[in-house]
């Protein structure tokens, strides 16, 4: 028995094959996505090491910390029980001395996020208690603990 073929099959694998192929480019996030440090690693000026939280005592006689938030800083998360590694961002805008805008990876698992608000809620406006956008939600998201920013070179 022979399996007739329609004269549309090639061209037909071929929509599917560059299809498939632009989709990867526009919906595939980068491998460095996976990961905060090394994506905060590749687009700043602060190169360390070790979990997003070791960040803040990494820094110390390297790079000057604070808690003032400026462009281009790395904003050092503390670990939590949900957020283990804790987590590094840097900032990309300063809106107002309580809200930021943040650019990072994996907050959205294996996704990078660019201008993501933050806002300060810590009682003394030190940036040590911080809430951050969630855009599926449109609104802010648990507070979560914060050492500071670590301020490029």
């Amino acid at each position: 028995m022979s399996v007739r073929r329609s004269a549309f099959a090639p061209l037909a694998r071929t929509c599917l094959a560059v299809s498939l192929l632009v989709a990867s480019f526009l919906f595939a996030a980068p491998a460095r996505a996976w990961n905060c440090v090394e994506y905060v690693r590749e687009i700043s000026n602060v190169q360390l090491a070790g979990n997003g939280w070791q960040w803040w005592n990494a820094a110390a006689g390297r790079y000057e910390r604070g808690h003032n938030p400026e462009r281009d800083a790395v904003f050092v998360f503390n670990r939590t029980r949900h957020m283990p590694a804790g987590h590094v961002a840097v900032v990309s805008k300063v809106l107002d001395s309580r809200t930021i805008e943040i650019d990072h990876a994996n907050w959205i698992r294996r996704r990078i996020t660019q201008n993501v608000r933050v806002q300060d809620v810590s009682p003394k406006n030190d940036w040590t208690m911080v809430r951050v956008w969630n855009e599926q939600a449109h609104v802010y998201g648990a507070p979560y603990p914060a050492l500071g920013f670590v301020y490029a070179n």
